[in-house]
């Protein structure tokens, strides 16, 4: 919605020409910068004040003016204007393309003008620069983009998404634009790339949020231009459940900054943290927690909380912990990156922790979260240590030495378990400390009273607090409880002692006293709402005839209400597991992820696959196979999505969706979502079906200008020979000839690959197949693996892509191992792979790994040991080798496993080191003839369906 003009004004309006709207725009964008300079903030083009009409006008006569060739830079407002409109109808896929398309005799070399004239807007007139990782990124769409503020396909995302918010979002009203959109691009779940894309730029993020829940703005002071909000806020209102989502909002907003005012500050403690201190505030303290194992044993469990609200704050911390691997104190090996975000975890401790280290640390720091490490993930070493049994089986810690009556302990000691009556056996499944068991009985007499201060431990009396009324969403009995900012927190208390009378504070604010009821009954007490933080509630209860007191307390920790997301499961009865935890859309579409699903046998699990574009819009939804009966192991659900993936039209869709899901369904045990999003590139192929095949084109949005891109394809029947293609044909499309091929482009640092399968590659039934033919040439071995590489990890598309990608990629890997191997073992390998039961060809691929036989056949031996867990297979590996006189380093061993087992995984694994390591096993073969020899033995120790060049590891 534009604002109201006169019929004259209109009338007008149609009678300038395109210098006129420029003159016009101009006056208009220098008072409104003017007027804007005064609260320090930047305009954006879509401020432009027209109505529809005048747009229409202005298209008219931009289009009229390239049919009769007048100069474009003499109108480059009306044209950034136009621009803008586009990004404000941009669909979230091709934005030039779509752009000349409706802009007749547009030269695509015209777009850099584009580029140039808004950031002469953002220098004339203190327009708003894009910034981010995206807008580096996307340089050449990231004006028309940025300046059309929220485009139309984002907005549903933006509505879903504050409305998802709407009870935390008052804790950051009060903050400047940009801290405002660090937390709520931080805290946005599952969002679609594009809408992640659009979140860097998080003051454009803070502004619009500001603007969209400040209800009437100050004439003068308005964030954004009035007509162009109300035109974004028409536009949501038009869509049913964006108007409900955003009028909700701002009704739970305005409700409690009216609540916040009307407060009596001296009530009770307010707060509205700053980013610092709800960082400060988290819980992201681990705890150890002794579990009953039978036969007096009990396993010690480390219990580490989800760090999943702390990376909300942060978009750092958040990048930090999705991409670092993280050791526990007193556990083996490290946990995979993302790890501490994907839910509470646990794990079993081998040695009791060292008081020295943190008990969460990570590969690499990070200086925001190392201080948080060292004060919240501590192990403070205090001996002895209590830990106190419940009714659920487990002993969980207790702070202090102080034991109640009645009740069992599990005590841990460096020292040597003392004898007493009260003490009875109890050994822990960890190395380091001692442990023994203690019962106290209710009525403790001066015996055992003097026993248990000579362990260092008293008999005190005590007073209990518990949370009462309405239940804690949250509750230890160490003396923690968690409450939700809507609630009033209720307790009880009560203790083994005559109280005359409880004094009760709350941190530092005033004491209040309350009298108990008699005969030791409880006594209920409630506190007022509290905003978000940490709280100790601390209860004194007196005795004046003993002239005696007793303090205790218990912390409070309040949250804003959270939006529950699907995944979520309820019942502890169903575990599933989603690896790797950041895997994206691609990973799954290339059936890399294992899905297990462990629960009870009477039930079954289904699987369903649903995909979304840009727009947040779901485009496709599947089931995954029919439902199966727990538990679901990890092999059946890759030959599950196996089957599902044959099916050519899913495929398209997949090409098609910006995010992704799975959804495991297991009865009345509950439903788990594991997201994914689709990483698109500035540089990428795009393609659609046609009549006459697939047509394949280049998107390029990187805004490199000064050098063009490098584009090839790789015949399937010649995978290994790089034809060059001409760029500007790729840019208005080709059509890929049969049977298709593997294209590639790099354009700086920004590059995309797609295997496309098109046709027939003959007739009859041979054309379903491909016989590529291989010609390495002399290059080095590195440039030959990454054309490998390529063929391994590329998107796919098209009828039989994975079938023929299995036969080029063998052929490909055939060739490139023999290049390091030699070509004694690549006859003996193919002969071993005519023949996988032949024992006398088994014993010559023994043969030919290295001069001493006995090294191979020791391998041969333990090939099912090194694929039970291939990743901590290096160091035995390394050993073994060096007991041979073979130069090894475990880095080495494991590098050559990998290649020789899972090559797809070797680019990512090792980025900027394959050039030196490859160098290393071709004078260093025999290391990597022990690997393939390892990996065709366990590819093939049961043969059921076909002989297999590689094996199926898991590298965990």
């Amino acid at each position: 919605m534009s604002e109201v003009r006169s019929s004259g004004q209109e009338e007008a309006a149609r009678g300038r020409t395109l210098a006129d709207w420029s003159q016009y725009l101009a006056q208009h964008f220098s008072t409104l910068a003017q007027s804007r300079a005064q609260i320090g903030t930047p305009i954006f083009v879509l401020e432009h004040g027209l109505n529809n009409d005048e747009l229409v006008e202005i298209s008219e006569k931009l289009l009229q003016g390239i049919r009769l060739r007048h100069p474009f830079d003499q109108n480059w407002l009306p044209w950034i204007v136009y621009a803008t409109e586009r990004g404000y109808s941009y669909e979230g896929d091709e934005y030039w393309h779509s752009f000349e398309e409706k802009t007749v005799g547009w030269d695509s070399a015209d777009r850099y003008r584009v580029t140039q004239w808004f950031s002469k807007f953002c220098d004339e007139y203190n327009g708003f620069i894009p910034s981010g990782p995206w807008a580096r990124h996307f340089s050449i769409i990231a004006g028309p983009i940025t300046h059309a503020i929220l485009p139309r396909y984002l907005q549903l995302q933006f509505a879903r998404a504050l409305y998802n918010l709407r009870f935390r979002l008052p804790t950051v009203a009060e903050s400047g634009a940009t801290e405002v959109g660090q937390w709520f691009a931080a805290n946005v779940e599952h969002p679609t790339t594009r809408f992640s894309q659009f979140l860097q730029q998080e003051e454009l993020t803070g502004r619009i949020i500001l603007a969209l829940l400040g209800g009437e703005p100050v004439e003068g002071e308005e964030r954004i231009y009035p007509s162009t909000l109300q035109r974004i806020v028409s536009d949501l209102d038009q869509v049913q459940s964006a108007r409900t989502w955003l009028s909700e909002t701002r009704r739970v907003v305005s409700s409690r900054e009216r609540a916040t005012k009307q407060l009596n500050p001296t009530s009770h403690p307010r707060r509205t943290p700053s980013q610092s201190s709800l960082r400060e505030a988290l819980d992201i303290r681990p705890q150890i927690v002794l579990r009953y194992a039978g036969d007096d044993a009990w396993d010690a469990i480390l219990r580490v909380p989800s760090f999943h609200a702390l990376a909300a704050l942060d978009g750092e911390v958040q990048s930090f912990l999705r991409r670092t691997r993280c050791k526990l104190n007193g556990v083996d090996g490290l946990k995979p990156a993302g790890w501490v975000l994907s839910g509470p975890r646990h794990a079993l401790l081998k040695e009791w922790p060292n008081s020295k280290l943190p008990l969460v640390d990570f590969e690499s720091g990070l200086t925001s979260l190392d201080y948080l490490l060292q004060s919240k993930c501590s192990f403070q070493r205090t001996e002895p240590l209590l830990f106190r049994l419940s009714k659920d089986g487990n002993a969980r810690q207790v702070s202090g030495t102080s034991v109640r009556s009645g009740s069992e302990y599990v005590v841990v000691s460096s020292s040597e378990v003392p004898d007493g009556e009260l003490i009875s056996d109890a050994r822990l499944s960890c190395t380091g400390v001692n442990a023994f068991k203690i019962t106290v009985p209710d009525l403790v007499s001066d015996e055992s009273r003097l026993q248990l201060e000579a362990l260092g431990l008293t008999v005190a009396r005590t007073v209990q607090i518990w949370p009462a009324g309405l239940p804690s969403r949250s509750w230890c009995e160490s003396g923690r409880s968690e409450w939700s900012t809507t609630e009033t927190p209720c307790f009880g208390v009560t203790s083994n002692f005559n109280v005359n009378r409880y004094l009760v504070k709350l941190d530092d604010g005033e004491e209040s006293s309350i009298v108990p009821e008699g005969d030791r009954k409880a006594t209920f007490l409630m506190l007022p709402a509290l905003s978000s933080g940490e709280y100790v509630l601390s209860i004194t209860a007196h005795d004046d005839q003993a002239n005696d007191s007793v303090t205790g307390e218990i912390a409070v920790n309040v949250y804003e209400p959270v939006h529950w997301s699907p995944g979520t499961l309820q019942s502890q009865a169903l575990l599933i597991s989603v690896e790797p935890v950041d895997a994206d859309l691609d990973a799954l579409w290339r059936n890399e992820l294992e899905v297990s699903v462990v629960g009870p046998q009477s039930h079954t699990a289904s699987f369903s696959v649903a995909l979304q574009n840009a727009a947040g819009a779901e485009i496709f939804s599947e089931a995954v196979g029919k439902s199966v009966s727990l538990p679901v192991a990890s092999d059946t659900w890759t030959s599950m999505f196996e089957r599902f993936l044959n099916r050519e039209d899913f495929c398209w869709r997949y090409l098609e969706a910006a995010t992704g899901s799975l959804r495991v369904q297991a009865d009345e045990l509950g439903t788990f979502y594991a997201h994914f999003q689709h990483d698109v590139s500035p540089v990428r192929f795009s393609l659609r079906r046609h009549k006459d095949g697939i047509i394949l084109r280049l998107v390029d949005e990187t805004g490199i200008d000064d050098q063009l891109p490098n584009a090839r394809v790789y015949r399937m029947e010649q995978p290994a020979e790089a034809v060059e293609l001409a760029v500007n044909d790729l840019r208005r499309g080709l059509v890929v000839d049969p049977p298709g091929g593997l294209f590639t482009v790099e354009h700086g640092n920004y590059r995309d690959s797609i295997l496309v399968s098109s046709g027939l590659a003959g007739s009859g039934l041979q054309g379903l197949g491909i016989t590529p033919t291989v010609e390495l040439s002399d290059a080095a071995l590195a440039l030959t693996f990454s054309n490998v590489s390529c063929w391994l990890n590329a998107r796919s598309v098209g009828m039989l892509a994975g079938v023929r990608r299995r036969q080029i990629t063998r052929e490909l890997l055939r060739y490139f191992y023999a290049s390091i191997c030699g070509s004694n073992w690549e006859r003996r390998e193919d002969a071993f792979l005519r023949d996988v039961k032949s024992s006398r060809v088994k014993d010559q691929l023994e043969r030919a790994v290295c001069k001493t036989l006995s090294f191979a056949i020791i391998l041969s031996r333990n090939f099912a040991k090194i694929a039970a867990d291939p990743k901590s297979s290096g160091g035995w590996y390394s050993e073994l080798a060096r007991s041979f006189g073979l130069a090894s380093s475990e880095t080495d061993c494991e590098f050559a496993l990998m290649l020789a087992s899972s090559p797809q995984l070797i680019a990512d694994k090792y980025r900027n080191e394959i050039d030196a390591r490859l160098d290393w096993l071709q004078n260093n073969p025999a290391i990597f003839r022990g690997a393939r020899l390892v990996s065709l033995l366990s590819a093939n120790a049961e043969v059921k369906d076909g002989v297999k060049f590689l094996p199926a590891w898991k590298w965990k």
